[in-house]
């Protein structure tokens, strides 16, 4: 039976996202924020009068918004293709339902000084490409991306199961806590916060609830610019969504 097109699905859009992060492969891009605009689109399968019954069914926003800034401030992205390949496997797995797809639209409004606006446009399915897994302690690692920029990890930790302290001698490395009932270096970590993490700081988590959590992980190389004033990793909490 032939797929439907994407305009029969039903979708949650996320439009209009806009923030200053590092993107570019010119030597000042490395150095200086930038602004990027951000259209998300994810797809479910059409389900006339059953849309929108319970969170659980669809995609809550807050979470997609904030997973997505998170993972554009942290990657540090060399070109705007891989942050569209990168947002797009993090939004197909933000959902609680998987979703059927997922298109990713990435502007660049300053890379032309105003006499245009460069972007790039892609589509995902769920099946185009499987994270790859790996049991690592007590967690199991799934690998969502892994590019020249920066690897996306989703990082899993059983009821009562722990992360040792451990350290990233090379690599700067930022997790965001996107379930209640983590604890780090032995205190409550709410969902929703991140943290960024220099090269060889050591941390450790536990799962002090009774389900399954998860972290929403980027790790990329250190660069120059990381030990400059304003552009080194900040070691307190960020908030990236849920409520104040």
């Amino acid at each position: 039976m032939p797929r439907p097109p994407a305009d029969a699905d039903d979708r949650v859009l996320l439009e209009g996202m806009r923030l200053e992060c590092i993107v570019g492969i010119h030597p000042q891009e490395r150095l200086e924020p930038q602004p990027l605009e951000i259209d998300a689109e994810v797809g479910f399968a059409r389900r006339p009068g059953a849309f929108g019954r319970a969170l659980e069914e669809s995609l809550d926003y807050d979470r997609l918004e904030g997973m997505l800034r998170f993972v554009l401030l942290h990657g540090r992205f060399l070109l705007i293709e891989e942050a569209a390949e990168a947002l797009a496997a993090t939004a197909l797995a933000a959902a609680p339902r998987p979703p059927d797809r997922c298109r990713i639209t990435v502007r660049k409004p300053r890379a032309l000084a105003g006499r245009a606006v460069p972007g790039v446009a892609i589509e995902r399915l769920p099946g185009d490409r499987a994270p790859a897994v790996a049991p690592h302690h007590d967690d199991t690692v799934e690998t969502l991306h892994d590019g020249p920029s920066c690897r996306v990890l989703c990082v899993r930790i059983p009821s009562g199961g722990a992360i040792p302290a451990q350290r990233h001698d090379a690599a700067t490395a930022a997790d965001l806590a996107l379930d209640h009932g983590l604890e780090l270096d032995g205190q409550p970590l709410a969902a929703g916060i991140g943290h960024a993490w220099p090269g060889g700081f050591v941390r450790a988590y536990c799962n002090a609830s009774s389900g399954e959590c998860r972290l929403l992980r980027v790790v990329r190389p250190a660069e120059p610019a990381d030990g400059l004033p304003g552009h080194a990793p900040a070691h307190g909490a960020a908030r990236f969504f849920g409520l104040a």
